[in-house]
């Protein structure tokens, strides 16, 4: 009998601990857990920030609030912004905090509602390069990898990026370790875990570079004290090296385009391109946007 009171004892305690748990806390808890990539946590962080400001909460018990008054603040909070991009990022930062309420501290009900945005361009606009403009811009890069250790650490992002379609900040994951195992291990957006072959050209070009700039630590696109560069300056010496003509989200979107007109499946294409679906591989082949096949099916009944 005693021990029965002395347990509810201790679980109302530990349920008061957590109602009284700073609101900030659960935040940094939730994001650090749930993402990897530097501007989703970055957005994310400064989104929910705001909107636990504008409803005044504090604490985690400060959420039990009836379920209409937080919907209607929550729907307020999101069309405070005027463009629908920002609407559609602020309602997946909030959608996946109060899931992992949900999940992690018994929160009964999301109170995001349904909001009617305008839906979203079918295809990218970002800037893409043939096979031809590929394989000129990367000899162009190769040629300047002894002029100095920014030239030829921009040549091996490069041609890693073009021959395995990673984003720059799956690139910058690539340690030396990998290199010599010639296989990628990766941590995608949502925290996703992933293994890519690395193909033998690029290991030859990785190799290359890791010999010429021994320097300490794990990574392979570092300074020279071993520290991983910034994704801004992996940016900059991209743009810097295509006279601003192509980017690091430009040579994805070309290698996606180069497969898919080598006549590679949409499926095969999204395994490379990590992807978890084919519809991303369609947003960004806008160079075959049209198809004449069906012209052969009058062919086919005619005969």
């Amino acid at each position: 009998m005693f021990e029965i009171i002395e347990n509810k004892r201790k679980q109302d305690i530990l349920a008061l601990e957590t109602l009284n748990k700073n609101i900030f806390e659960v935040i940094n808890e939730y994001i650090n857990e749930k993402y990897s990539n530097l501007n989703t946590i970055t957005s994310y962080t400064l989104y929910l920030t705001r909107y636990i400001e504008y409803a005044e909460i504090k604490i985690l018990g400060d959420l039990q609030i009836p379920y209409p008054e937080i919907r209607l603040l929550t729907s307020n909070f999101i069309n405070s912004f005027p463009s629908d991009s920002t609407k559609r990022v602020v309602i997946m930062a909030i959608k996946g905090f109060y899931r992992y309420l949900m999940d992690v501290y018994g929160y009964p009900k999301s109170p995001v509602p349904q909001i009617k945005l305008k839906p979203r361009q079918n295809k990218s606009f970002t800037r893409s390069a043939d096979i031809s403009e590929m394989k000129k811009f990367l000899k162009k890069l190769e040629n300047r990898t002894t002029l100095s250790h920014t030239d030829h650490l921009t040549y091996a992002m490069a041609f890693t990026m073009a021959t395995t379609s990673l984003r720059i900040s799956e690139c910058l994951q690539i340690t030396k370790d990998m290199v010599k195992e010639a296989c990628i291990r990766i941590v995608q957006k949502q925290g996703r875990l992933r293994e890519l072959d690395m193909p033998v050209e690029t290991q030859h070009v990785l190799k290359n570079f890791i010999a010429h700039h021994p320097f300490p630590g794990e990574w392979v696109f570092c300074n020279q004290k071993g520290e991983k560069i910034r994704r801004q300056n992996a940016y900059k010496y991209i743009k810097d090296a295509s006279n601003n003509k192509l980017g690091c989200h430009s040579l994805r979107k070309s290698t996606i385009e180069i497969l898919i007109e080598k006549g590679y499946h949409p499926h095969e294409v999204a395994k490379v391109s990590g992807h978890q679906g084919i519809e991303m591989v369609f947003y960004y082949d806008n160079k075959n946007s049209k198809t004449n096949i069906h012209k052969e099916l009058g062919k086919a009944f005619i005969e």
